[in-house]
Parts: C-alpha cells; sequence; structure tokens
C-alpha cells in the first residue's frame, strides 16, 4: 500500500544537498510519487532514503529510487527480516542514545533491541538461538 506524498516529501528533503537535485517541480513531483508508490510505510521511504544517501552523492531518478527499494525488499527476502525504523536505523538493534526511551525493550544478554518489527524479530531470533 503506497505512504502519503507528505511523508514521501518529507523523507526526500534529506536529498537536497544532493548534486543534480531536479530545478522544475513536475520533476520533483514524480520522484515524489515514485517514493510514495514502493514504500509501504514511512520506515520504508526512510530505509529507501539513507539507503540512497550511503550510496550515491547525485539525487536519485525515480527508476533509480524503484531499484533501491527492490534490493532493500529482496534483501529483506533474503534473510526472512521485516523492516526496521529510523530510531535503530534499520538494524533492530537500539541505539545508546535511546536507553531510557520506551522503544529499547529490555536486555537480552546484554544486547538491546528496538521495538520496531525488526528489533522484535531479531530478539526472537536471538532467543530461539539461546534455547538451542
Amino acid at each position: 500500500m503506497p505512504i502519503a506524498k507528505k511523508a514521501a516529501s518529507e523523507q526526500l528533503r534529506r536529498l537536497n544537498g544532493l548534486n543534480f537535485r531536479p530545478m522544475d517541480d513536475v520533476a520533483v513531483t514524480e520522484i515524489t510519487d515514485t517514493l510514495a508508490q514502493v514504500a509501504n510505510s514511512s520506515d520504508d521511504a526512510a530505509e529507501v532514503v539513507s539507503t540512497w544517501l550511503r550510496e550515491n552523492v547525485d539525487y536519485p531518478k525515480p527508476s533509480q529510487l524503484i531499484e533501491t527499494a527492490r534490493r532493500m525488499i529482496e534483501r529483506r527476502k533474503s534473510n526472512g527480516a521485516p523492516g526496521g525504523c529510523s530510531i535503530c536505523s534499520y538494524t533492530g538493534h537500539a541505539p545508546v542514545t535511546v536507553a531510557q526511551s520506551d522503544t529499547v525493550l529490555e536486555y537480552v544478554r546484554g544486547v538491546r533491541f528496538c521495538d520496531c518489527a525488526l528489533g522484535l524479530w531479531r530478539k526472537q531470533k536471538w532467543q530461539e538461538r539461546g534455547a538451542a
């Protein structure tokens, strides 16, 4: 299910410092619409943009956002993991800065897990390995 264009636009603002940002509003709208279509949630949109920022210095074209989202989905399918969130930077492990927050689950053998879907999935896998 596509996300709201406003959520996609908010994520795309993170790309404003990249090279070759389109000056035409129609082009920016096309890229916003593309991100809104390929992301199933705001966190997915954030993950697509974060991945793009880690790997590129130029502003993406719509086809490049589609490919980045496709790779993200394939990576998830290959390991069976759900998506993470912006709090844990899509790792499932809670960062130190949110240690006192409600978004962090209890320590499990010294590992802190975020309460996003990926964090819960990683916690379950961690516990299964310990029980085996």
